[in-house]
């Protein structure tokens, strides 16, 4: 709008997150001659800082127990050449959490074919000897401003007031819209969303984008894949995804909160924030409602309440439940914990009738049968790591510090479903039974070894 000339429309969401004081006095020209040589190619000069926030931000997992650690920062990446930022979020500001945001933005650049030379920054953390030492070990340079003189490294600065400026008006306007699902933990996601728009749309100084300028591509990302940050998402269920088939009559699809962009999936494929069990997962086969249109009049009334802020520990108020919505709850508290948190939503078709029932049933696969909890037996199967490498560095998924909705660690570990945990035994109404034959069993075990006694 501005280099066309024309003024944009009004919006209430970007008024109240964008509202600054009005100038008194004029600026020198933008186009003043500066002794310093403005880089040509990517990766010459980055400038770097760090933003911090008093408000805890939610880190997404795929599966496994939701995790009580929280977003309490970000490092923004600025290349001066292609005006590309990039957004490294972290779980405390430590030079180890430093130096990680570092590499990160380090891969991130040689995968598109470029090498940093040079880092622009202030007298924070990236003084540390931590810091300074990798830049040696890699031949690169640093420079830094002064002390308390914070307009010497105004590019850094200046992107992280406009990517906290949009994140807020993208919040404000998902909230006011839908305020039973959005609050303000997501910023994570939604500065990154920020963020995205910004590198791979055209700016009112160059016609190409940022991205196609850091990469030196002509290829432009197509406009059909960007939706709003925190719309409604309806992913279609599971079952529909593997061409299996469902009840006649039933709903297609669950309603999802869309995250953004994955960065490790192509562009058509976001991330799905899911309302009942606040797991995050990567969808490519979704409806948006770009507009909040089903959030609102007859319409809303279709949608499941949010329980993701509860059982993600950012809400000590349990939300109230419709009775259809607390008998799948209760189904699912009989489940193990495993099930309960896993993303396989529905692995098992229902249908009306034996000849929609889909059964695949090989020659050498164990009888199944139900258990005294309504499962059916699955054979035992060893511990696996379901990592997803879109949201996972392949080096670090041995620490559990990293753990960051940029880098969403996922852990899926399967047992034999028929042997229960104790606090699980402890519920079943033969749980006195039970108590009774591990009494008897250690019994046994001291009568035949007689080496200790029960107490």
């Amino acid at each position: 709008m501005g280099k066309l000339g024309t003024k944009a429309p009004m919006c209430n969401d970007c008024c109240g997150a964008k509202a600054t004081r009005r100038p008194w006095r004029g600026k020198e020209s933008r186009h003043k001659q500066s002794h310093i040589r403005r880089p040509t190619h990517p990766g010459e000069v980055v400038s770097v800082d760090q933003l911090e926030s008093s408000v805890p931000g939610f880190i997404g997992q795929m599966t496994g127990r939701l995790t009580k650690q929280r977003i309490v920062g970000s490092t923004i990446f600025v290349d001066h050449a292609s005006d590309l930022s990039y957004v490294y979020h972290q779980t405390s500001m430590t030079s180890e959490e430093t130096l990680k945001s570092k590499l990160a933005f380090e891969r991130y650049a040689l995968s598109h074919g470029v090498h940093i030379k040079h880092y622009h920054a202030d007298n924070g953390r990236f003084k540390d000897t931590l810091f300074t030492r990798d830049i040696e070990g890699k031949g690169q340079t640093i420079s830094y401003c002064g002390v308390g003189a914070h307009h010497q490294n105004g590019i850094a600065e200046k992107r992280i007031g406009d990517l906290q400026r949009t994140a807020t008006a993208l919040l404000l306007h998902a909230q006011r819209r839908w305020p039973d699902a959005i609050n303000t933990h997501l910023w994570t996601y939604a500065i990154r969303a920020a963020n995205d728009s910004r590198n791979y749309a055209p700016t009112n100084e160059h016609d190409i984008s940022p991205m196609s300028r850091f990469c030196a591509t002509s290829s432009v990302p197509t406009i059909q894949n960007q939706h709003h940050f925190g719309c409604p998402t309806y992913v279609l269920k599971k079952e529909l995804q593997d061409h299996k088939k469902i009840r006649k009559w039933s709903e297609r699809t669950r309603v999802g909160i869309n995250l953004g962009y994955s960065s490790r999936h192509a562009l058509n494929v976001s991330l799905i924030l899911n309302l009942q069990t606040g797991l995050v997962s990567p969808q490519y086969h979704c409806q948006y409602d770009d507009l909040f249109e089903t959030t609102t009049g007859t319409q809303a009334r279709s949608i499941p309440t949010s329980q993701w802020q509860y059982k993600a520990g950012l809400s000590a108020e349990k939300p109230e439940l419709t009775e259809e919505e607390q008998a799948y709850e209760d189904l699912w508290d009989e489940q193990s914990y495993e099930d309960y948190y896993s993303s396989n939503e529905g692995e098992e078709a229902v249908s009306d009738s034996e000849e929609e029932a889909v059964v695949d049933k090989g020659e050498n696969e164990p009888d199944i049968y139900i258990t005294r909890s309504g499962r059916k037996s699955k054979p035992p199967e060893r511990l696996q790591y379901d990592a997803q490498a879109c949201l996972l560095n392949w080096d670090e998924h041995e620490d559990q510090e990293s753990w960051s909705e940029q880098h969403l660690l996922s852990f899926k570990a399967s047992s034999d479903p028929d042997t229960m945990y104790h606090h699980q035994a402890m519920k079943q109404p033969d749980k006195e039974e039970f108590m009774e034959a591990m009494k008897k069993e250690c019994q046994l075990f001291a009568w035949n070894h007689r080496q200790w006694e029960l107490q």
